[in-house]
């Protein structure tokens, strides 16, 4: 009964003092606090009030006439029989004896009504939950095919884009052949460069207008390094002014239609220095100006020229320096340019977009999705392409990948593009670029690897519930 002085005594506490109940110590206890407290000395006195009229009351009270029907009511049928007054020792069903009345037994009939009702709710709740969950997370098979396909749209509309490289990009079924590089093309050595800056730009925006403009007939020779050595296919190339190119892949036909809105600006080749050089030699019996993009780690890119229009006659790309694959003609006829209205304003211009988000130093272009949940988003700064492409789903990867344990994806690398595909919790990521094998990895390394999830029946019951939700605006 430790307590404050200040602190008044409950009623239990008090009636006990008034009956003489409590210890010495708490008697002294409570009457020293009746001294300084009016409220608690005025229950006091009311209850020994009370309980002087009680013990002062000699008068017999009866009962009311009417309490034994009521008893006998309570009672039941079982009102005439004698009761058994051992409780804790039951007796036989045959001996003819009623149960005493039990507070316990009623308190557990009601007990198991309530938890039977509890447990047919929650059985409800759960069925309908799974009825109206989401169907089952769909399956990706082979995510790389679109995200091929994904590329090579993506690669059509970078400015001075070779289509039949994306072609053979999309589409690792085109025939190939094993070998050295081709000696029909261009000499990939070292090229001397008498030009530097805006004179080699002016070089590049004329190779963009006659790609616009120019309807041109060839043979294209695609080649690319893999890990066993060079591969390459043939692709014949028609470009339709206004329209797109037809292709030709070896027996199977493809368009890339024009694009309005290239992704980029010519200007955004800024963080690149550029040098060129007139007339530096021959490509498809064509003479070819020359015009190299150079980065820290060495030549990047090198476009052969058709002197006379302008119009790109072949492509080699490096990486640190090396040269990783080869595009261009080897037989061409370019015929007269085609007036074509002037196309809508570029989308950006790197050069003045100002901060953009980014991903293996590349910036961010274009995001798209669609309806069964795919979301590509396109990286680039027109030498180097990447796409990202992530949708809900379980991956089945194709026959063509291999697992790397060491990545922890699922890899293709065919020399045209470099293709990584995982699952990382409940999501398919892939990623296709043509730039490195280092930059895929810094790009992978920069995605969530999360461990793949299961869906069990408590995630489908949930998902269910909250789709009900959604349907009523509960969120």
């Amino acid at each position: 009964m430790a307590r404050r002085p200040t602190d008044c005594f409950t009623c239990a506490e008090l009636s006990a003092f008034v009956d003489t109940a409590l210890s010495a110590a708490e008697q002294e206890q409570v009457a020293g606090h009746l001294v300084g407290c009016r409220t608690c000395a005025v229950e006091v006195a009311s209850m020994r009030e009370l309980r002087t009229l009680l013990r002062g009351s000699s008068s017999p009270v009866s009962a009311p006439g009417a309490l034994p029907d009521r008893l006998r009511a309570i009672a039941g049928p079982g009102a005439d029989e004698p009761l058994w007054a051992r409780p804790f020792d039951r007796p036989a069903e045959s001996a003819g004896y009623a149960a005493l009345p039990s507070s316990r037994r009623s308190h557990l009939h009601r007990r198991v009504i309530t938890t039977t009702c509890l447990f047919t709710l929650l059985a409800g709740v759960v069925l309908v939950g799974w009825v109206a969950a989401p169907a089952n997370r769909q399956v990706v098979v082979d995510p790389t095919v679109d995200a091929r396909t994904g590329f090579a749209t993506a690669l059509a509309q970078m400015p001075l884009a070779n289509v039949a490289v994306g072609a053979v990009a999309a589409d690792p079924s085109v025939p190939q052949q094993a070998g050295p590089a081709s000696a029909g093309g261009p000499s990939a050595e070292e090229v001397a460069l008498s030009e530097l800056g805006s004179d080699c730009l002016r070089f590049l925006q004329e190779a963009q207008a006659a790609t616009a403009d120019l309807a041109v007939n060839g043979v294209q020779t695609v080649e690319h390094r893999d890990g066993t050595g060079w591969r390459s296919g043939t692709v014949e190339v028609a470009n339709l002014p206004g329209f797109g190119t037809a292709l030709d892949l070896g027996g199977s036909a493809g368009f890339t239609p024009s694009t309005e809105q290239p992704l980029l600006e010519l200007a955004s080749f800024g963080s690149y220095e550029l040098g060129c050089t007139a007339n530096a030699g021959r490509v498809a019996g064509r003479s070819a100006s020359v015009v190299e993009a150079t980065s820290e780690s060495g030549t990047t890119t090198r476009w052969w020229l058709d002197s006379e229009t302008g119009y790109p006659l072949w492509t080699d790309r490096f990486t640190d320096g090396q040269l990783v694959s080869r595009a261009g003609f080897s037989s061409v006829a370019i015929g007269k340019a085609i007036e074509i209205s002037d196309a809508a304003s570029p989308t950006q211009d790197l050069g003045e977009a100002g901060e953009v988000p980014s991903l293996g130093e590349l910036p961010l272009l274009t995001v798209s999705g669609d309806g069964d949940g795919t979301i590509e988003s396109v990286y680039g700064d027109g030498m180097i392409t990447l796409l990202v492409s992530q949708q809900v789903g379980t991956l089945v990867p194709g026959d063509s990948m291999a697992f790397d344990a060491e990545r922890g994806v699922h890899q293709a690398v065919d020399g045209a593009v470099t293709v990584y595909a995982w699952q990382s919790g409940d999501q398919v990521w892939t990623v296709v670029t043509d730039g490195s094998t280092e930059l895929a990895d810094e790009v992978s390394g920069a995605l969530p690897h999360e461990e793949p999830t299961e869906a069990n029946v408590v995630d489908r019951v949930v998902s269910g519930l909250v789709w009900i939700g959604a349907r009523f605006g509960i969120r």
